[in-house]
């Protein structure tokens, strides 16, 4: 019975030996995550053999547990365009965040395949010193292929996601308008809280004032024209 025990110890202590060697460290960053004045870390792990991808994201406030979050497949590095022109609270190519007085955000990017449809995307947010993935895109659900910002856009202290399910396709060139047409593809905004839903007041307001508003649907059917000389975009018929 004795060494019945002993072989099961040496069993499990080689199985979390082998399971350790497979978790690789990528990159360990320390931030103040929730506005105490004291450094917390985010650490970014792999039991991914390719190149580029990582599937865990621990989450450690001082003081209290750490968090661990696993991603269904896989997530990859930023989008170039959207780490070019929205600013990184950490210096990381693995994720994203943005800092505000009430909640810190983090975005989680996956791969995009060559139709256009992002396999994974995932919000962590940290608000009250509790970090939660709010969001962890699900089939069937909006695709988010084109994250456009993160903002908090109406100023209320909640940050807003703001995204594209695929790209506009151009349709046609107008010549009389010196402008070219595309097809109807809205930007959707969705407010990060305790979970992340589409705000329909502002994804409204946000097409009006950037882009056009003809419903929360894309359309092939609905033509917006571009000027080539800029100016304001419109719906033709």
């Amino acid at each position: 019975m004795k060494t019945l025990a002993v072989l099961i110890c040496v069993m499990v202590h080689l199985s979390l030996h082998a399971q350790t060697e497979d978790l690789k460290p990528l990159q360990t960053i320390s931030t103040d995550l929730n506005n105490d004045g004291k450094p917390d870390t985010i650490t970014i792990t792999s039991t991914l053999s390719e190149k580029g991808k990582f599937n865990q994201v621990s989450v450690s406030l001082t003081g209290y547990d750490a968090e661990t979050f696993v991603a269904k497949n896989a997530w990859k590095h930023v989008d170039h365009p959207f780490q070019k022109h929205n600013k990184n609270e950490v210096s990381s190519n693995y994720l994203y965040v943005a800092k505000g007085p009430k909640q810190t955000v983090v975005l989680l990017f996956g791969d995009v395949d060559e139709a256009g449809y992002r396999q994974e995307f995932s919000i962590i947010n940290i608000k009250d010193n509790i970090a939660n993935m709010v969001l962890d895109k699900e089939e069937g659900t909006p695709d988010i292929a084109i994250v456009a910002k993160l903002e908090d856009l109406d100023k209320d202290g909640k940050y807003e996601l703001v995204f594209r399910g695929f790209k506009e396709t151009y349709v046609q060139t107008d010549s009389f308008y010196e402008a070219d047409v595309s097809n109807y593809c809205p930007y959707y905004v969705y407010t990060i809280d305790e979970d992340c839903v589409l705000n329909k007041q502002l994804t409204k307001k946000y097409n009006e004032d950037n882009y056009v508003f003809a419903g929360f649907d894309p359309a092939e059917d609905v033509r917006v024209l571009h000027p080539r000389e800029g100016g304001r975009l419109r719906i033709v018929k």
